[in-house]
């Protein structure tokens, strides 16, 4: 992860982490990780009082990068939560499925590995 964010930031491409959960929980998890430092922007749900799926959660992190949300790329592992809230956003959905759960949701570009991502873009 650290590899992809560091090299996607060298590229050009502004970064967030939007994650789902309780406040104090995620923010530990974002510290502890060290990923945070990595993103121009951190977003956790818990914080918020507004949770994925809802599209709203997804025009906040955009809108906090002073970016469109149709210009944004929203990357994925839950075909609810992660994938059909990006897409309500009018953000382009990237489903990863790191473990082998199945098929993509219909009309979204699949990885399994965020490796991959370098050769998307």
């Amino acid at each position: 992860t650290v590899e992809v964010l560091t090299a996607l930031r060298q590229r050009g491409y502004l970064l967030g982490i939007l994650t789902n959960g309780p406040r104090v929980q995620q923010n530990r998890k974002l510290d502890v990780s060290g990923l945070r430092p990595l993103v121009d922007i951190a977003v956790v749900s818990g914080d918020e009082g507004v949770h994925k799926p809802d599209p709203e959660i997804f025009r906040r992190v955009a809108a906090r990068l002073g970016v469109a949300c149709e210009s944004c790329v929203y990357v994925g592992d839950h075909p609810v939560n992660d994938i059909q809230g990006a897409a309500a956003a009018h953000m382009r959905p990237i489903y990863m499925d790191a473990f082998g759960k199945g098929a993509p949701p219909e009309n979204v570009t699949e990885i399994r590995s965020l490796s991959e991502l370098l050769d998307i873009f």
